[in-house]
């Protein structure tokens, strides 16, 4: 349900563990879900990267960020890809209207429209 986010299955699932739980570290997660520690660790890192955890001074699973907070941080950032992918079209979009222009204006051949 989160993967446009960047979240894939393992790593939703032990977010909302954590979320859930009672603040279990990576071997009570494990356990709780019936994972190998490797794949829990592996999801834990992905949290970690996608600013979802915050780091534990103690060196264990850390917390998870409140969801309004983290969730609304990475819908933010993909609205801002969005917007600068779009300014980027609008670039395009111009530079192809002034080589258009300019071949229409130079009278080359290869911009007439054949019917």
């Amino acid at each position: 349900m989160l993967g446009q986010l960047g979240l894939g299955p393992d790593e939703e699932t032990v977010y909302r563990a954590m979320l859930g739980g009672q603040g279990k570290g990576p071997a009570g997660l494990a356990e709780q879900l019936g994972w190998a520690d490797g794949r829990v660790l592996a999801a834990l890192d992905r949290l970690a990267a996608l600013a979802l955890l915050r780091p534990s001074p103690d060196g264990g699973a850390g917390r998870a960020v409140d969801p309004e907070i983290g969730l609304t941080s990475l819908l933010m950032n993909q609205e801002a890809e969005l917007l600068e992918h779009q300014r980027q079209i609008s670039i395009s979009r111009v530079a192809v209207h002034r080589m258009l222009a300019d071949l229409r204006a130079t009278g080359d051949p290869h911009t007439a429209t054949e019917v």
